[in-house]
């Protein structure tokens, strides 16, 4: 028996995914709890069983814990899943995303993720992944790889993904370039149109991973 926890904010796709592990005789939908497991409602039937089962020792017990993650903001969420892999409980971690970019997948594997997906994958392909996770398979989807884009800005522009860099919000942005709110967003919006990437927040992780942007600095490295 594989026990099986979900962290996903997305309400439809919590239930989805609920509903997906629910069905399979060989998966236990569970709840992660501070002071230990307990089983979800939907796997009384299951729990009998189990019972056997949890007597093992906890490091000898496959447990597969599904992660969603946004990926319009990625920073909190790579390091609240640093968070998650240092629970006192011993997970396999699986990683759901909308956008399998090259530089996330590096960053969540350096977290502690076994595995990433799509969110879209097919039923069928999550269920044979979560098995594979729980044996301690790593597994990648194809990835989408990240590229540099700070020459193909003009000078505001580059100015204004380096500060954002630094996590620096739209306002802060605007007083430190001494340009208004909605002439940000504008050239924001230009950033995006040309490098394609759904959040200049994706785009500030991307530099940033790889090494075109210091952190701390916003310099080239």
């Amino acid at each position: 028996m594989i026990e099986v926890s979900i962290r996903e904010n997305n309400p439809l796709m919590h239930e989805a995914l609920e509903y997906a592990v629910t069905k399979e005789a060989d998966l236990l939908l569970v709840q992660d709890k501070e002071k230990g497991i307990t089983y979800s409602k939907h796997d009384t039937d299951k729990v009998t069983r189990h019972q056997s089962k949890t007597k093992t020792r906890l490091a000898a017990r496959k447990r597969v814990l599904i992660f969603g993650m946004d990926d319009s903001n990625p920073l909190p969420e790579i390091n609240a899943l640093k968070h998650v892999g240092k629970s006192p409980h011993p997970w396999q971690l699986l990683v759901l995303t909308d956008s399998c970019d090259e530089k996330i997948a590096q960053l969540a594997m350096e977290a502690g993720a076994t595995g990433l997906a799509r969110r879209s994958i097919p039923r069928k392909e999550l269920i044979a992944l979560i098995r594979a996770t729980a044996a301690g398979y790593r597994s990648l989807p194809k990835m989408e790889h990240g590229h540099s884009v700070l020459s193909q800005l003009n000078q505001t522009e580059e100015a204004i993904v380096r500060l954002s860099c630094l996590g620096l919000q739209r306002r802060e942005v605007a007083h430190k370039l001494a340009l208004s709110e909605g002439t940000i967003k504008r050239h924001i919006g230009h950033i995006l149109a040309i490098t394609e990437y759904d959040s200049l927040s994706h785009l500030a992780l991307d530099l940033v991973a790889q090494g075109e942007v210091h952190p701390q600095l916003g310099l080239v490295a």
